[in-house]
């Protein structure tokens, strides 16, 4: 008798409401609006083209400092006549000859 759980049929079921079941469908909240503004990038054909500026373009051809100054003193190389001149000793030029070693027996 203890034993017996009642069944109450009422507890048991669990009300449908369909309404929660159903995730509502937003069409607007699932299309992105589509700006061609935003899609198109601005073509500023300022902007595209280099400006050249052919004063820029041209290095400047200063003569001065394309001149190397010329010292001739620099440029000479002092010649010194007595450093140049070996100083001959005719003593240490001349071989004694020495007549008795030059004799065989």
């Amino acid at each position: 008798q203890g034993d017996t759980k009642t069944h109450d049929p009422q507890g048991d079921t669990k009300t449908y409401d369909p309404q929660e079941d159903t995730k509502t469908y937003d069409p607007q909240g699932d299309t992105k609006t589509y700006d061609p503004q935003e899609d198109t990038k601005t073509y500023d054909p300022q902007e595209d083209t280099k400006t050249h500026d052919p004063q820029g373009d041209t290095k400047t051809h200063d003569p001065q400092g394309d001149t190397k100054t010329y010292d001739p003193q620099e440029d000479t190389k002092t010649y010194d006549p007595q450093g140049d001149t070996k100083t001959h000793d005719p003593q240490g030029d001349t071989k004694t000859h020495d007549p008795q070693g030059d004799t065989k027996t």
